[in-house]
């Protein structure tokens, strides 16, 4: 167990930056959020996690994406209770400044330039819209306290997916019509 405390300890700020990116990415949670977690926010049993430090001020709980509940369980085995997910190497909590930069590393890392919470968050909008998602819905999955801020924010891509939706359904009969004489 000392061996394996000592590993996390040595991966544990490469694995903060993954973890993190893929809060971001897959929860489309926001900087302040990811840096605020701390163990007892995660709720393993009912598969939530819970934010207590929110752009609302009030406690959001929103459903963990599958595929971080096997990375979050090995990651939150190594934590005390009340510990903070995301620390510094001095051992001080993240803000949200340190997100960004985690961010922005880790994009360069793997050649993805000009990347940060903002965009990452902004893309599962997009994506979210590309598959059909109704505005309604994707206001609750962005937690915005106003059902009105998606389609707010989100209105011309929106409006974009329909109008490609509906050119793509076009069906025309390419068959030649044979000449009256």
């Amino acid at each position: 167990q000392a061996i394996l405390n000592l590993k996390f300890q040595y991966q544990r700020a490469k694995f903060q930056n993954i973890l993190a990116a893929s809060l971001l990415g897959l929860q489309a949670l926001r900087p302040g959020e990811v840096a605020n977690l701390k163990k007892e926010d995660i709720d393993f049993d009912q598969r939530l996690l819970i934010l207590r430090e929110t752009k609302s001020q009030e406690i959001q709980e929103t459903p963990i994406h599958q595929n971080l509940l096997l990375p979050l369980e090995s990651y939150v085995k190594h934590l005390k209770q009340g510990e903070y997910l995301f620390v510094r190497s001095s051992e001080k909590q993240w803000t949200r400044k340190d997100v960004y930069h985690s961010v922005q590393e880790l994009g360069d890392s793997f050649g993805i330039p000009d990347v940060n919470p903002r965009k990452m968050r902004s893309s599962v909008a997009h994506y979210l819209i590309s598959i059909g998602v109704p505005m309604n819905v994707l206001s609750k999955l962005l937690r915005h306290k106003d059902e009105s801020t998606a389609p707010r924010h989100y209105t011309h891509i929106y409006e974009n997916e329909i109008v490609r939706h509906a050119t793509n359904s076009l069906q025309f009969n390419n068959q030649p019509q044979a000449n009256e004489e």
